[in-house]
């Protein structure tokens, strides 16, 4: 049991530590970039709304702070819908995507090691 426990604390470090130094992303926000990430690697654009509206996220208050959060710190970028200027798509940037790979090895490498 203890080697579970060391295991599960060590992810969840590594989660902890999303982000630079700097800015770590709390839980919230590290769920919505990557719900954001699963949906663009099916080639599926979320907008706004779908993060906004989904209980998931907490309130639409809360999702859509954590939304701008990610926009003015460079995690996500928005670009318009080709039929509804309105409507904003969502997609990760360069740099989320670094931080999903990087993240996702040092993971791996965290269960080669246990």
């Amino acid at each position: 049991m203890n080697e579970h426990i060391s295991l599960l604390t060590r992810v969840q470090r590594l989660l902890d530590g999303f982000g630079s130094t700097a800015e770590r992303l709390d839980q919230r926000s590290r769920e919505i970039l990557l719900h954001i990430a699963e949906f663009e690697k099916q080639g599926e654009k979320l907008n706004m709304s779908d993060i906004r509206f989904n209980p998931q996220f907490g309130s639409p208050a809360t999702a859509l702070g954590r939304l701008r959060f990610l926009l003015d710190e460079g995690w996500i970028r928005t670009s318009p819908h080709p039929e509804d200027r309105r409507v904003q798509l969502l997609a990760i940037t360069p740099r989320a995507e670094r931080q999903i790979v990087n993240t996702a090895a040092k993971m791996r490498q965290l269960l080669r090691d246990d």
